[in-house]
């Protein structure tokens, strides 16, 4: 089953949810955090490990431009007459077997944004849920969403990065086509 998390943080966000994040924080990683990959000399012959694991790890939505629904009322919040609903966002990817592998670590982010949107989060299962209830995407920052995953071992070795997938948001419009805004103190 999936976890949820709640956003925190992003200047691309207009409003924010109410809510903690059910994500557990990553154990430290000194290279994630100075925002360099992990290298390391592979053991001959290769054993089972986040390098192996990884090739069987694939993307699975959302990608190839998928649209995000904004304003869904179907994701289970109550509706703002500003905000409206807020959205839900499906992360996807494959499962990796064996007992080596611990979980996974999602990162999320427009390219043109200072925050993600999902923060190197650690997940145990190929999925996560985010849904942030009256809360929208601003039009300046519909396009240009990526993410990715990468594996975490049991030992605590960081896989690859898979490659980025796409998707985009759709603007966050009222049932009267009315902007979805958030003034100031609202």
């Amino acid at each position: 089953m999936a976890k949820r998390g709640a956003l925190a943080g992003a200047g691309w966000l207009a409003a924010m949810c109410l809510g903690v994040a059910c994500t557990d924080p990553l154990p430290p990683d000194p290279a994630r955090e100075q925002g360099l990959e992990q290298t390391g000399a592979v053991p001959e012959p290769p054993e089972p490990g986040p390098d192996s694991a990884q090739s069987s790890l694939e993307l699975i939505a959302p990608i190839n431009g998928a649209l995000i629904m904004q304003n869904d009322s179907t994701i289970g919040c109550a509706y703002h007459r500003r905000r409206g609903y807020g959205f839900e966002i499906g992360f996807r990817w494959t499962a990796v077997a064996g007992d080596t592998v611990a979980g996974y670590e999602i990162y999320a982010k427009n390219r043109d944004a200072q925050f993600p949107i999902v923060d190197h989060w650690f997940v145990d299962d190929p999925g996560l849920t985010v849904r942030s209830c009256n809360a929208f995407v601003i039009d300046r920052y519909l396009e240009g969403w990526e993410w990715k995953v990468r594996v975490v071992t049991a030992a605590g070795e960081y896989g690859p990065w898979t490659p980025v997938a796409e998707f985009a948001f759709a603007p966050c419009r009222h049932p009267d086509g009315m902007i979805c805004t958030a003034p100031p103190g609202s």
